[in-house]
């Protein structure tokens, strides 16, 4: 993962969950919006112990039309058993407000929030 990023450039973003009975489910979201599998690719292992983690992928161009008030927030969400653990990292412009095509940076601040609620 880089620190910055440029209108164009493409964000390869994985998430890793923890070993559990059965694997959890992981599921990115852009913006709060569900990315469709096309964008992610979930891998499962299994270890000796036969406990189970999985792993997600998330790869994007980062363009204007993402951008929502010069940021991107991405999440993701590990769901095993009706616990779901959530992963938060934003992707947000500095320095200029204005934000032009070939100018503008964008900093990967990464905000781990770990939610565990059971429904």
């Amino acid at each position: 993962e880089k620190a910055e990023y440029e209108l164009g450039d493409n964000v390869s973003i994985l998430c890793n969950s923890g070993k559990s009975k059965p694997a959890p489910e992981l599921k990115w979201y852009i913006n709060d919006q569900l990315v469709q599998s096309e964008q992610s690719d979930p891998e499962t292992v299994v270890y000796p112990d036969q406990l189970e983690s999985t792993s997600i992928a998330l790869r994007f161009r980062l363009k204007p039309d993402v951008l929502h008030n010069g940021k991107v927030i991405l999440k993701c969400v590990a769901t095993v058993n009706h616990i779901h653990a959530v992963s938060i990292k934003e992707i947000r412009a500095i320095g200029s407000k204005q934000l032009e095509l070939h100018k503008c940076l964008f900093y990967l601040t990464i905000v781990i929030t770990l939610i565990l609620c059971a429904t």
